[in-house]
């Protein structure tokens, strides 16, 4: 399925963080931690964008765990090291090009 990031921050699958990774990724030849779980609480590195068919599944897979009261419960996969992903081409369409980005919040 296609996503996004939005952050840049990379957290690599070690024994130590194993029972937290719900999702992983590969980029470059570097697989990393795409969204974790721990009991009912959820984050993902990617953005789940409502406006696409994979987002809407994804929110939808959330929502229904937490109304089912079986979040907790999610049963967690391997990941596939054999299935790597890939790039594709995503259009933005507001970027902030003031000449004063100095990570100060827009």
């Amino acid at each position: 399925e296609d996503v996004y990031f939005v952050h840049s921050y990379y957290a690599p699958l070690t024994e130590q963080n194993k029972e937290w990774i719900l999702t992983s990724t590969t980029y470059s030849n570097q697989r990393f931690i795409s969204g974790v779980q721990r009991g009912c609480v959820c984050a993902t590195q990617f953005h789940p964008e409502k406006s696409g068919e994979t987002g809407l599944h994804v929110l939808k897979g959330f929502f229904e765990a937490i109304e089912s009261g079986t979040l907790a419960e999610t049963i967690k996969l391997e990941p596939n090291l054999d299935i790597p992903t890939q790039l594709v081409k995503r259009v933005v369409v507001a970027l902030d090009v003031r000449t004063n980005d100095h990570g100060d919040l827009v």
